[in-house]
């Protein structure tokens, strides 16, 4: 009797395992941004059915800094909100420190922290990802494709405004205390963003043509102004995956991956290390950014303070992550098969804006399946 009832925990064991983590998803707001005249409108659908008599509550897990700051670590916040099937919420952010909007209402709290826009120092300007879940009151996680989310973030004093939809992310346990990865989850048809491969030579999700590293043009400055919004990502179970919560969970308080930021040749076709011109002209370029979490890149820490002068009339270069190892080493991932990498990936967007006519948000490289 004692060994068919193990044999039945396993069973449901491995069952509740499959059902986690086959096609269980989350959603990832990549750039909530608050403080300095920035408002963020944040909007999200639940279609995740509720057990009889219980609740599906969402789950949000805002990670923020200033991005100005490139080695800051982020800020945690965490806390959940009941709702039902079917449901529209939306809520205004406008302070950092919470001071008017709040992700959910005053009542709604896990372990009596607020979703608020995090505390900032000067400039008071929060900047980062926010992923939320939906799970029922039995523990069941959402399936892919019940949570729809989506972000209006806008400056009335300078009349920028971007929209945003949700990226997909595997949820694999509900928060808090859960795990949310940048790894896709088990769908054969969804055009998830995929993480590098351990071994390759460049370490970005490329564009869409294998091999080719995300090259990044420049408007000519004048006209307007062009960085960069990263964050960077470490990929659980990889070779050097440093595989702690603070490196590969996006939900994890002290989230830490840190990537180096530089600009690349590009091996498919042999060019060299650098920058072109619209003319076809090079320079060579070594510039590197050291990235802990994320971070919001302007033209001069891109391409270094005498590169703009070059690309008056606009240019390109390759730009790609490379490996921040355990003992400060920023290399091509994998390199040497050795130490730990703190980071193996980023997600970039390239960031345009021109006073009096707008802001252009592009990412550069290839998206996930959109909710």
């Amino acid at each position: 009797m004692k060994k068919v009832f193990v044999l039945m925990v396993l069973v449901l064991v491995m069952l509740f395992g499959v059902n986690q983590k086959a096609d269980a998803a989350s959603n990832m707001l990549e750039a909530v941004k608050v403080g300095g005249g920035w408002v963020s409108v944040v909007s999200y659908i639940n279609t995740h059915t509720p057990p009889a008599g219980g609740s599906v509550f969402i789950h949000a897990t805002h990670q923020s800094k200033n991005p100005n700051n490139l080695t800051d670590a982020c800020l945690h916040l965490d806390g959940r909100s009941a709702t039902t099937v079917n449901d529209l919420t939306t809520t205004v952010l406008s302070l950092t420190g919470g001071g008017v909007g709040s992700v959910f209402p005053v009542a709604d709290t896990v372990g009596s922290a607020l979703i608020n826009p995090s505390t900032m120092p000067a400039p008071g300007i929060a900047e980062g990802f926010l992923i939320l879940e939906n799970y029922n009151s039995a523990g069941v996680l959402g399936a892919d494709g019940t949570l729809t989310s989506e972000a209006i973030v806008f400056n009335l004093a300078s009349g920028f405004l971007y929209g945003q939809r949700a990226l997909t992310v595997s949820h694999a346990v509900a928060s808090p205390g859960g795990t949310t990865t940048i790894d896709a989850p088990g769908c054969g048809v969804c055009n998830y963003l995929p993480g590098t491969p351990a071994g390759y030579v460049y370490a970005v999700a490329d564009n869409g043509t294998a091999g080719t590293l995300t090259r990044f043009a420049f408007l000519p400055p004048a006209t307007a102004t062009t960085g960069a919004y990263v964050i960077a990502i470490n990929r659980p179970g990889t070779a050097e995956a440093a595989d702690s919560a603070t490196t590969t969970n996006l939900v994890a308080a002290g989230f830490n991956a840190r990537i180096g930021l530089e600009a690349r040749m590009d091996f498919t076709q042999s060019y060299a290390l650098g920058v072109y011109d619209r003319l076809e002209n090079f320079r060579s370029l070594t510039q590197v950014n050291d990235i802990v979490c994320l971070a919001q890149l302007s033209p001069a820490q891109l391409t270094g303070s005498v590169v703009p002068t070059f690309i008056d009339n606009g240019g390109w270069m390759n730009l790609a992550p490379r490996c921040r190892e355990n003992d400060g080493a920023i290399q091509l991932c994998d390199v040497d098969g050795a130490g730990t990498e703190l980071g193996d990936a980023a997600i970039i967007y390239k960031v345009e804006t021109a006073a009096g006519y707008g802001m252009a948000i592009t990412p550069a490289h290839q998206q996930w399946f959109v909710k």
